[in-house]
C-alpha cells in the first residue's frame, strides 16, 4: 500500500480510507476517486428558497458567518430571504460556497451573506461565485452591486473591482466598510 502526499485537502477520497492532514499536505493510504475542486469543476446556479439547496445555503452561512460570532438565523430573516436572489456554487451535490443578491431599488443590488468552505477559500471559488453573481445581476438589469464588507475580505472585493466607500464601521461586532461597484 503506497502513502500519497497531496498539496490540498480538497480532494475526496473512497470511503474507509485514511488520510492525515498536515497543514496543506493530505497523506493517504487510500484510492483518490476526484481530483480537486477548482472552478474549472464546479457549478454555479441560482437556487430557489425552501429546497434541499437552500437549506445547505443555510447551514453554510451558519458554519462560516454566524457560528464564529455566536449568531444564529431567525424565523423571520430566512422567510425575507424568498424575495432575494440565491446563489450556489457546487461539486457534485455539495455546496462549496453561496451569496445573495438582495434588491434595493430598481437598479441596485446588495451583496449578502458571501461564504465559501474555509478549506476551499483563496482557490478561485468566491471569485468564481462574484463572476456569477455580477453577470447574473447585469442580466436581470440590475447596474451597481453594493454590499457591506467585512473588513478582513476587503483585499478579495478590491481585486474583483469594487470600492470602498466612507468610514468603516461595526456591524455584527466586526469592522466593515460599505463597497460598490458599477456593473
Amino acid at each position: 500500500m503506497a502513502i500519497v502526499a497531496l498539496a490540498s485537502s480538497s480532494y475526496k477520497f473512497s470511503a474507509g480510507d485514511f488520510f492525515l492532514d498536515l497543514g496543506n499536505t493530505v497523506y493517504c493510504t487510500g484510492n483518490l476517486i476526484s481530483s480537486p475542486v477548482t472552478p474549472a469543476t464546479m457549478g454555479l446556479k441560482q437556487i430557489d428558497h425552501g429546497t434541499r439547496e437552500y437549506d445547505q445555503m443555510i447551514q453554510l452561512r451558519k458554519q462560516i458567518l454566524r457560528q464564529p460570532l455566536g449568531l444564529s438565523f431567525s424565523e423571520d430573516e430566512l422567510e425575507h430571504e424568498r424575495h432575494n436572489i440565491l446563489i450556489g456554487a457546487y461539486d457534485d451535490d455539495e455546496m462549496l460556497g453561496c451569496c445573495m443578491l438582495c434588491p434595493i431599488n430598481h437598479h441596485t443590488l446588495r451583496l449578502r451573506q458571501m461564504a465559501v468552505q474555509n478549506n476551499l477559500q483563496g482557490k478561485g471559488i468566491g471569485a468564481s461565485i462574484m463572476s456569477f453573481a455580477e453577470n447574473l445581476a447585469r442580466d436581470k438589469g440590475y447596474q451597481k452591486i453594493v454590499m457591506h464588507a467585512r473588513d478582513t475580505a476587503i483585499g478579495f472585493y478590491e481585486k474583483l473591482g469594487y470600492k470602498v466607500k466612507g468610514d468603516g464601521f461595526i456591524e455584527v461586532n466586526v469592522p466593515h466598510h460599505v463597497m460598490e461597484k458599477e456593473l
